[in-house]
């Protein structure tokens, strides 16, 4: 999971949000994923589906004002419009998708032992 958001994160920056005039709602779907795997990073869980409890749980405060204004343009404006890159949101999505390769790159995947279970439950099926 934690791969998926991350590739889908640098994926938006790479193809939407890198030219001299951006979609807002790219943003945000560059946004979400970074936030949600800062929520796998901290709580070792699934994230949350609503946007709003990962920005109140997980952005720094002061990229709050800048997310909030640019749901504001978002919201008021055209469908497809496009705005001049937000610079600190751009710093925080490139510096974010760094820190989460970094840290991809660290976390080994849990190996289950299935083992025991298995015997467990072949032991008190009485299948010794």
């Amino acid at each position: 999971m934690l791969y998926h958001y991350l590739n889908t994160a640098r994926t938006q920056m790479n193809k939407y949000l890198s030219g001299n005039k951006v979609k807002p709602k790219k943003y945000f779907y560059a946004l979400r994923p970074i936030l949600a795997c800062r929520w796998i990073e901290k709580y070792h869980s699934v994230p949350p589906i609503l946007f709003d409890d990962l920005v109140k749980e997980l952005l720094p405060g002061e990229m709050k004002e800048h997310v909030s204004r640019l749901l504001d343009t978002k919201v008021k404006g055209p469908e497809g419009m496009e705005i001049d890159p937000i610079m600190p949101i751009q710093y925080y999505i490139i510096k974010n998708i760094k820190e989460l390769n970094a840290y991809v790159q660290s976390v080994r995947e849990e190996k289950k032992e299935w083992e025991a279970l298995n015997q467990f439950f072949l032991e008190e099926l009485g299948h010794d």
